[in-house]
């Protein structure tokens, strides 16, 4: 699953004020606004609330002091909604001084791109997907220090070299620059982004495809910060033939859908909630439900599952790095869990 361990800094992108603080929910990496949050503020994003960015003066900047401002490789995630696809400006370092710069961004034709200068040029488009205006877009860029990866909406994109190499250049490779989203900010001319961000994380160290999987989250994205998130699915090895007539997929602190309840006529199991996060010594399972009450049980190690009591903190017996749970009951519709873990 995605950790919050190679994660530097998170920006919400909630904010809705008469002041321009942008904060880092992570990190003290806080951004500043060149208009009150307010003016930025659009209620549909795909988790809260989003910036909307006006494509001429809307920008925030966080200092080229910033903790991830030193990384020779890592990784971003942020979602997306274009207004226009034409060069929109994502997430940007540049010098207004000098034409060094790193971008993230769409290209003329609608394909999201790292356009680079230091020293040498250097454009890399994933060419799989290719964008629509005011379609909504989770993106992740990844770099070993030596190589990229773009993943658009969980799909791991074909990359197309137009100019240099792909050699993965990060941000410690533009050093004395500031960071900006919806804006290159250089001498001249500026570019500007036409569209809106949202939840968007930094990381100093390349993400699995298995993180990206996690972060995307069917679409539904993956609310920050990234713990007790439901298993993916259920299969026939993991519960009897008649057991679910719906898999949860939802974030597990998140109330789901009515038409996404868990009715249980017997018994069912989880794949991992938490997998090598390092080890688990207690946790507490906490459910909302309807119907007779069901029997718990839940395993640190994956493999010796210990009865526990609904809302109620366990120690483990065997404490180990792979969490999951299982019920049993009859006639019972689970309509929240939520789980917490240390």
């Amino acid at each position: 699953m995605v950790l919050t361990t190679d994660l530097v800094s998170y920006y919400k992108l909630d904010e809705n004020a008469a002041n321009t603080t942008v904060a880092d929910s992570h990190s003290t990496n806080t951004g500043t606004a060149s208009t009150n949050t307010s003016n930025l503020y659009d209620a549909s994003g795909v988790i809260n609330s989003q910036f909307d960015y006006n494509g001429s003066s809307d920008k925030v900047t966080i200092p080229s002091t910033a903790t991830f401002s030193g990384n020779l490789q890592g990784a971003i995630s942020m979602w997306i909604t274009p207004d226009a696809v034409d060069d929109f400006q994502v997430f940007t370092r540049s010098d207004s001084a000098s034409n060094n710069f790193i971008m993230f961004a769409t290209d003329n034709n609608g394909y999201f791109k790292v356009d680079f200068n230091s020293g040498s040029r250097g454009i890399i488009r994933a060419t799989t997907t290719r964008l629509v205006a005011t379609n909504t877009y989770h993106i992740v860029v990844t770099s070993t220090g030596s190589v990229y990866k773009i993943y658009i909406n969980n799909v791991d994109q074909s990359l197309t070299v137009d100019i240099g190499s792909n050699d993965g250049r990060w941000f410690g490779d533009f050093t004395g620059e500031a960071f900006n989203f919806g804006v290159l900010d250089r001498s001249s001319p500026n570019l500007w982004g036409n569209g809106k961000i949202d939840e968007v994380a930094i990381f100093d160290a390349n993400l699995s495809t298995q993180s990206v999987d996690d972060l995307y989250n069917s679409g539904d994205g993956l609310a920050y910060p990234f713990v007790g998130y439901q298993a993916k699915e259920l299969s026939d090895t993991q519960a009897t033939a008649d057991t679910v007539t719906k898999t949860i997929t939802k974030v597990l602190t998140e109330t789901m859908d009515t038409d996404d309840d868990y009715s249980l006529p017997t018994i069912a199991q989880s794949l991992s909630v938490a997998l090598n996060q390092g080890t688990i010594t207690t946790a507490t399972l906490t459910a909302t439900l309807t119907g007779s009450t069901p029997s718990f049980w839940m395993t640190a190690d994956g493999t010796n599952f210990e009865s526990i009591t609904d809302g109620v903190a366990h120690t483990f017996t065997n404490p180990g790095v792979d969490l999951r749970w299982k019920v049993q009951g009859s006639g019972t519709t689970i309509t929240n869990v939520k789980i917490e873990y240390g």
